[in-house]
């Protein structure tokens, strides 16, 4: 009998996990279902739907595809050290726990386990009884339904991995074992042209051969079948266009479909400079192209970093975005995701638990991250939720469980003690049985503690530090912002080409865009901080060929504490010097000293140290590390940053 899930209602033992279920082959039309007064999923509304790739594959599970997803490219799938050329091979940055699973779907690995000895095994998603396990959980945890990935990219292709009716048919039989709903998304990444015929012959293929829309696990929304088409308005060098997706969009709904658009994040604000995103298109028919659609969804994984960037995208975004809808009579469906982790993808990155350091890293803390863009979205009024995702190790978006030991030696994450494997699947829980109430209530800004005594007590300890760290961020993130926001007033027409992405807690920076100061002044950015430049500096952009001279951060320490220092900078080759000095003091003495390698173009954030600090001030000095040899140093903006340390 299976114990009751701690937050949530306890569920009938018998039907956790939906049992085998038999499947007609793939092109055999299915039997249709019993008619039914009306769709089982009628709406999104009150809902929290998972994205769920199902893209992992072994070699033995008849896709032909060996270790996919697993591993990079088509090289060997096992063991290396933990850091580059030689783990360039492991793709993901998470190893799943499949201890629930059937002996039968245990796949065994390459890769040992603690002892030494016994395999590390992984699953397959082209294995029906994995499938039944996942919407199983989804079931169990009060999760409503999932958009299904479905790779345009490979409609043409013959192999059955590429294109695969099979797994579909067993994902709708898990979810209506299950009691959840599903639906395709259509994802158009990498499409070598219109995708218009080739979705729609897909669909209707489909509908042809699987009874889709009318299986009772269909999700409907608005009286129709429903269906995503993800890649709407990116500006990321897509073989498609605005003008492809007006036309592919519209067939859909002339099908009797209820049709949702993918878009990038700053699809509202794309031809708004200072606020649109580097991948959303600024192409000017793309707002009337999404004003025929029923549903939009905004994609954020990897667009903020931590709690207090959460806040100001809400304010700069989601608030412009729900507008937007609501003038325009479109549904919106906000995505929301725990953390952004792809180091292996990135040839073995190493990974760095510290918040903002990277484009490769945006920590959980603990799960706060996540519930911050829950609290936020619900406080303005969204009743329904894209969750991303429910099995998408290769980034780090996972929901579901992971090893909490996994092989040893690699570069993996696993979740902190005392955190179950769970952990995310309570909290998303959590989250749903909070949309599923009419009206939605009220949520606090912290995250509730509603988990295990252990668990609650861990999160209690890590509340005070993690929620000052959010609201130094915020001030930050919003004080930088300011920059872009002045920048039209003193250079009319120009568009800075280095938007900040990544923001951390608060520090100062020149960069290039600043306004110059006033004959004789220290410049002052809008968190407090000054920065002075000694020598023959010039101020924009910072360039000198003083041997002696250095530029100086003078940056406000809000609390006693142990701080991240980070810096980061473009260097664009304009550097002669190769590395340049940092000192770090503070009441008069030198708390750490290194050197700074400035033929990296280092456009991510890099922690340079840890160090305790007093409150008050430090300062952060830059300078050329031999000047008895002149020399010239060129950036075009040079940023040192303090950040609350990581608590534990």
């Amino acid at each position: 009998m299976s114990t009751p899930h701690p937050i949530l209602p306890a569920v009938d033992s018998s039907s956790d996990a939906p049992g085998p279920v038999n499947l007609p082959s793939v092109g055999t039309p299915a039997s249709p279902p019993t008619p039914a007064p009306g769709p089982a999923h009628p709406s999104l509304a009150n809902s929290v739907m998972v994205g769920y790739q199902g893209w992992y594959r072994t070699p033995d599970d008849g896709a032909q595809m060996q270790w996919d997803h697993y591993q990079i490219g088509g090289g060997q799938f096992q063991p290396g050290s933990a850091s580059p050329p030689q783990q360039e091979m492991l793709n993901i940055d998470y190893w799943p726990d499949v201890s629930d699973l059937p002996a039968t779907s245990q796949v065994n690995t390459p890769f040992l386990l603690a002892d030494g000895v016994t395999p590390a095994p992984v699953f397959s998603s082209s294995d029906p009884a994995v499938i039944n396990h996942h919407f199983g959980l989804m079931r169990q945890y009060g999760i409503d339904g999932a958009f299904v990935q479905r790779f345009a990219v490979g409609f043409n292709a013959t192999a059955p991995a590429q294109n695969p009716g099979q797994v579909l048919q067993w994902e709708l039989a898990a979810a209506q074992a299950a009691g959840r709903s599903l639906a395709v998304m259509y994802d158009l990444s990498g499409f070598p042209g219109d995708p218009t015929a080739a979705v729609l012959a897909d669909w209707s293929n489909l509908v042809a051969t699987l009874n889709l829309t009318q299986n009772p696990a269909y999700q409907y929304h608005r009286g129709r079948p429903l269906v995503g088409v993800f890649g709407v308005g990116f500006n990321d060098g897509r073989a498609y266009s605005v003008a492809d997706t007006g036309s592919l969009l519209p067939a859909l709904t002339d099908l009797g479909l209820c049709v949702l658009a993918g878009v990038p994040s700053g699809w509202c604000q794309a031809q708004n400079w200072r606020t649109g995103q580097r991948d959303a298109s600024n192409d000017t028919d793309l707002l009337a192209v999404l004003a025929g659609v029923d549903v939009i969804s905004p994609w954020t994984p990897g667009r903020f970093s931590d709690l207090g960037e959460a806040q100001l995208w809400c304010e700069n975004y989601w608030l412009p975005d729900i507008q937007w809808c609501r003038q325009h009579g479109v549904d919106y469906l906000p995505v929301v995701f725990p953390g952004f982790s792809d180091c292996n993808q990135q040839a073995g990155m190493a990974l760095n638990r510290t918040p903002g350091t990277g484009a490769s890293r945006v920590d959980r803390v603990d799960g706060r991250f996540l519930w911050a863009q829950y609290r936020l979205l619900m406080n303005a009024g969204c009743t329904m939720f894209y969750q991303a995702m429910f099995d998408e190790m290769d980034e780090g978006t996972q929901i579901f469980k992971v090893a909490q030991n996994p092989p040893p030696g690699q570069n993996l994450i696993n979740y902190p003690a005392p955190l179950p494997n769970d952990y995310y699947l309570q909290l998303v829980g959590y989250a749903a049985s909070q949309v599923h109430q009419t009206p939605v209530p009220t949520q606090p800004a912290q995250l509730p503690h509603v988990f295990s005594d252990a668990v609650n007590s861990y999160l209690a300890q890590n509340d005070a530090l993690a929620y000052q760290a959010a609201a130094l961020s915020y001030t930050g993130n919003a004080a930088l912002a300011q920059y872009l926001a002045t920048l039209a007033a003193w250079m009319p027409g120009t568009q800075p080409d280095l938007a900040p992405p990544w923001v951390p807690v608060i520090g100062s920076a020149m960069p290039w865009w600043a306004p110059p100061p006033a004959a004789g002044s220290t410049p002052v950015d809008q968190s407090g901080a000054c920065v002075q430049l000694g020598g023959q500096w010039p101020v924009r952009p910072v360039t000198s060929t003083d041997p002696t001279a250095t530029v100086t951060w003078d940056l406000p320490v809000p609390a006693a504490a142990t701080y991240q220092l980070l810096i980061r900078y473009p260097n664009e080759g304009q550097s002669v010097l190769s590395a340049a000095r940092l000192v770090v003091t503070q009441g008069g003495g030198a708390l750490f000293s290194s050197a700074v390698n400035l033929q990296v173009d280092a456009l991510q954030w890099n922690e340079i140290t840890s160090v305790p600090l007093a409150a008050g001030r430090c300062r952060v000095a830059l300078s050329n590390p031999n000047p008895q040899t002149p020399a010239s140093l060129k950036l075009p903006f040079f940023e040192a940053w303090l950040m609350l340390a990581a608590p534990g």
